[in-house]
């Protein structure tokens, strides 16, 4: 789920950007010595937030409220806190984002903190700026809060908007099954051995300077990291996903005065 300040929403993008630009959180801050938790299970500690497996991760030691605070080492903005691998949604606890510019200051609230309707990647976007801390917040549930991964940083927004033939990452599951049918034909069962999302990006009309100096880096990094992207993130704050590439991504001239389109096929987690 993406959930964006206030701020934000009053301070819309310039043309040629919407609130719809699709968005992509690749850059990660986050390192096991800037990480630290109000709690951990010596099992599930928080330093597992920083590794990008969702198999491992962290766990409080109790239901009642916690925090998780990332230091940042630099002067560069930042614009999002992401979240993976959590069960924020069905143990009902509700998730913010603070920051705050110094240590000498207090924190203050860069994203409202709201109960998530599931436990699909969380995104929280904030207008971005430079801070020394960013933590993030999370109110007394049923259970004891977990989460798998962790990312802060600044987004990538896309230069073109997503429309017609894009299949969702959330809708496209695809699944491993084998079939047991006795030799007269009839159904014996059937076995899942795997389930996955999977979905393709299919960008075109992208001016070539903006491919070269935004794009390309995060491509190249997809090569080994994963990443948080939301398609259209406005109309459809629920579909988040936590994603990989699939293949390697393409380029290609498209029209006469430079401008080029790419491809990437995806898989990911949606929940």
């Amino acid at each position: 789920m993406l959930v964006i300040s206030q701020n934000l929403v009053l301070a819309p993008p310039p043309a040629p950007f919407s609130a719809n630009n699709p968005v992509v959180g690749w850059q990660n801050i986050v390192t096991v010595a800037r990480l630290a938790a109000s709690s951990a299970d010596p099992a599930f500690p928080v330093a597992n937030l920083a590794n990008p497996s969702t198999y491992m991760g962290w766990r409080a030691t109790s239901n009642a409220a916690q925090t998780v605070t990332i230091t940042i080492p630099t002067a560069d903005p930042v614009d999002y806190l992401a979240v993976a691998g959590h069960n924020f949604g069905s143990a009902g606890i509700a998730v913010g984002v603070e920051g705050r510019a110094s240590l000498l200051n207090p924190f203050t609230a860069l994203v409202p903190g709201a109960i998530q309707a599931d436990d699909s990647p969380y995104l929280g976007r904030f207008v971005p700026q430079s801070l020394a801390e960013v933590r993030l917040t999370l109110a007394a549930g049923s259970v004891p809060p977990q989460a798998a991964v962790l990312y802060v940083g600044k987004l990538l927004v896309l230069q073109r908007r997503i429309y017609v033939g894009h299949r969702v990452l959330r809708f496209n599951r695809r699944a491993n099954v084998v079939v047991g049918e006795s030799e007269e034909g009839q159904f014996l069962g059937r076995i899942v051995l795997g389930e996955m999302s999977e979905s393709a990006l299919d960008m075109s009309n992208i001016a070539p300077a903006f491919y070269r100096s935004e794009m390309e880096p995060w491509l190249k990094s997809a090569v080994r990291n994963p990443f948080f992207f939301a398609w259209r993130p406005f109309d459809y704050p629920n579909e988040v996903g936590y994603c990989w590439s699939a293949g390697d991504a393409q380029m290609s001239n498209q029209r006469v005065n430079g401008f080029v389109q790419a491809s990437l096929n995806l898989r990911g987690i949606v929940k």
